[in-house]
């Protein structure tokens, strides 16, 4: 019995080892695009190059102990080797970001995706525009009144 139990977690962990190893780790940091502080609250998805939907991605933030203020927000994702993906971050008040990478190809590598950074949206108030006729022009040598 021991020895079947002993089997079955060994090829458990065999299994579990073998799959981790054909994906890798991106990761990246989320910031406001013009003051590059940290966003704490951005929803980011994990797409493929086509823009089908993989799954969401957690964000991870740093705050100061003796402050408590956020110091970096950071994403960690695991992605298949070699394949290009969309990581598509949103929040309310900003523009979405879109930030694209592709994976390495050697197994099992943790590599920086880059800077995801969200710009904050600008809504005009309501303009008007009116359109007025050409009063006089000239038409050759004449004068003409409309």
């Amino acid at each position: 019995m021991k020895q079947l139990l002993f089997l079955s977690f060994f090829m458990l962990t065999a299994i579990l080892s073998v799959s981790a190893q054909d994906t890798n780790t991106a990761s990246g940091s989320i910031r406001d695009a013009f003051l590059k502080t940290p966003l704490p609250d951005v929803k980011l998805t994990l797409m493929t190059e086509d823009s089908t939907f993989i799954k969401n991605v957690e964000v991870v933030k740093a705050t100061k102990a003796s402050t408590g203020e956020i110091e970096y927000t950071m994403f960690y994702t695991a992605v298949e080797c070699g394949k290009k993906y969309l990581l598509r971050g949103s929040q309310e008040g900003y523009d979405d970001a879109w930030l694209s990478f592709q994976a390495p190809m050697r197994k099992g590598a943790q590599f920086d995706a880059g800077n995801l950074e969200l710009r904050k949206a600008r809504n005009l108030k309501e303009v008007t525009v009116t359109a007025t006729k050409v009063k006089m022009f000239y038409k050759g040598d004449t004068l003409v009144y409309n």
